[in-house]
């Protein structure tokens, strides 16, 4: 989705590449990182991602290395967990795309995010991508291992697990927790739309994880 799911939070808020009129670019998450890069201020950064906005936050700072002040995950799975099907989910990806296309997900996506404003902000999102950005999205996600990446990191990280959710999984939270033993792993009640469910919890937890990293 675009970067306007996010509202008016401090910081800057980037859209990424096939979405709101961003030129798309490979479908895949190293490339995203790559075309990310050059938006970001100078100097030391936070990154923060959800979903697959995680996946290309953790790439984009193994590629800043010191410049990356610290990473906040928000529900944001280690690998697509396709299990068997893996195989064909690039097909899926194309299929999807097009039936039930961007207003069939997001009528699903709408179902499964917390009564209240943020469902439709979540429909409202979902229906704007367009097909390319979608299936490009889709690609990237089920190609990604991030945990090359992950294993590559040296500073602060934050991962929000969400309860209600299928795209992460209790595996995911071991094996990220045994890597990064001096991250914070924490689990959150919500879905896997987890700063549309409870913004304010969200926004909590990035906060206070903003003044650790600062102090």
């Amino acid at each position: 989705m675009d970067a306007g799911t996010w509202g008016d939070v401090p910081g800057m808020a980037l859209d990424l590449p096939g979405h709101a009129g961003v030129p798309r670019t490979s479908p895949n998450v190293p490339a995203y990182a790559t075309a990310l890069l050059p938006k970001l201020p100078e100097g030391r950064v936070t990154l923060i991602g959800h979903s697959l906005g995680g996946m290309i936050a953790l790439e984009m700072a193994r590629q800043l290395a010191p410049r990356c002040a610290g990473v906040v995950m928000i529900d944001a799975p280690l690998w697509l967990p396709c299990g068997p099907f893996l195989r064909f989910a690039p097909l899926l990806a194309e299929i999807t795309s097009r039936v039930p296309g961007p207003k069939g997900i997001a009528r699903v996506i709408a179902r499964r995010t917390a009564p209240g404003p943020g469902r439709a902000v979540a429909r409202a999102a979902m229906a704007r991508m367009t097909r390319g950005g979608l299936r490009d999205a889709m690609k990237a996600a089920i190609a990604y291992d991030a945990r090359p990446a992950l294993a590559a990191l040296h500073c602060p990280i934050l991962a929000l697990w969400a309860e209600r959710t299928t795209i992460t999984n209790a595996t995911m939270r071991q094996i990220f927790e045994d890597m990064q033993t001096h991250a914070t792993s924490v689990r959150i009640q919500t879905g896997h739309m987890a700063h549309l469910d409870d913004r304010d919890l969200i926004l909590s937890h990035i906060n206070t994880f903003l003044e650790k990293t600062a102090a």
